[in-house]
């Protein structure tokens, strides 16, 4: 076996240690971004806007009769566009007995919940238990984002918005009758998975108007009002979190480095740089098979033939089947592979 330089030997060690070095400082770096920017590893899931805290019992002074209303999203489909939520409804204590996860009314209610396929209309009777009220919410958009499509997978992000009217049903001479009762929402909602969310109370009239809002706008004293009548109206925009991001990305890298490596390869065979091995065959079946199982890593199990397919996986797939197919005629039938 001949003896390699000393210089040679030289280069290769600091090549295989400013690799591994490389390798993991990027791993780190990788780890920090997720930590720095990811809001579902953190204390906050689901972000709120700077007024939520002002839209409250408290400043609209009513501290009896009113009504809570908790929002928990439990799941997104981004392909449908359908948001699944519990609502709860959560009357105050003087007018119901709460548990862990329902309460007692002592009062009749009757709630409206705009929702896609569900009754829409809920009625309690005093000492009928309130439970959480599982909905479908249509992500309707009403924020016009321009990326509300699982075709923009990673970068897509979704707007929606949850109505909740809650009222007492009172018997008078004439009947039955409704009446308003101040109605407040929050949230205790946990992360969903592979998203994050962000809600905005909302003020119903000056958000759909013509006219756009003034900075003199009373913003929360209307929202205040609305409420009060027992309308509460919430906003959210729902978009991929940053380790979805992420992964997309290191994914799409793989990619593309699998088939430039492989095309560069095949492109040194034919130039006679290099022999047609079968170690080389071997490592470009390999490459071939992982890259077609490599797209169930990514997270939420994103249709076939959005953007990242098109741009990336499609491509990349070709590329790595036509390099193959190319090492195997050249091993099959190239005479005069010696260098």
């Amino acid at each position: 076996m001949p003896k390699v330089p000393p210089e040679l030997r030289r280069r290769r060690q600091i090549i295989s240690l400013v690799t591994t070095i490389g390798f993991l400082v990027l791993s780190l770096v990788a780890s920090l971004l997720i930590l720095v920017f990811d809001n579902s590893s953190s204390g906050q899931p689901i972000q709120k806007d700077a007024l939520w805290g002002e839209i409250t019992p408290e400043n609209a002074k009513v501290d009896s009769r009113f009504i809570n209303v908790f929002y928990q999203l439990t799941g997104f489909d981004s392909e449908r566009q359908i948001a699944n939520v519990t609502t709860y409804i959560w009357p105050s204590l003087d007018i119901a007995t709460p548990f862990s996860s329902s309460t007692v009314g002592d009062i009749d209610l009757s709630i409206f919940i705009d929702e896609v396929g569900g009754q829409g209309f809920y009625e309690f009777e005093a000492g009928q238990p309130i439970a959480g009220i599982e909905t479908s919410i249509d992500a309707t958009n009403p924020y016009s984002l321009e990326r509300s499509i699982d075709s923009f997978y990673p970068f897509d992000s979704y707007s929606l918005t949850l109505y909740t009217q809650v009222s007492e049903r009172v018997e008078t001479a004439e009947g039955s009758d409704v009446v308003p009762l101040p109605t407040f929402e929050d949230t205790y909602s946990t992360a969903v998975p592979g998203f994050q969310v962000s809600l905005t109370k909302e003020h119903d009239e000056s958000f759909f108007s013509d006219e756009p809002r003034g900075e003199d706008f009373p913003f929360v004293e209307k929202a205040i009002e609305q409420r009060m009548n027992g309308l509460v109206m919430t906003t959210a925009v729902i978009s991929r979190n940053f380790s979805v991001k992420i992964i997309a990305v290191l994914v799409a890298l793989y990619c593309l480095i699998i088939a430039l490596s492989l095309g560069f390869m095949t492109l040194q065979i034919l130039q006679r740089d290099r022999p047609p091995s079968m170690q080389v065959l071997i490592w470009a079946a390999a490459n071939a098979l992982g890259l077609i199982q490599v797209r169930d890593l990514l997270p939420g199990k994103p249709r076939i033939g959005i953007t990242f397919d098109i741009v990336v996986y499609f491509p990349s797939l070709t590329a790595t089947l036509v390099s193959t197919v190319a090492l195997f005629v050249i091993w099959s039938y190239r005479e005069d592979w010696k260098i």
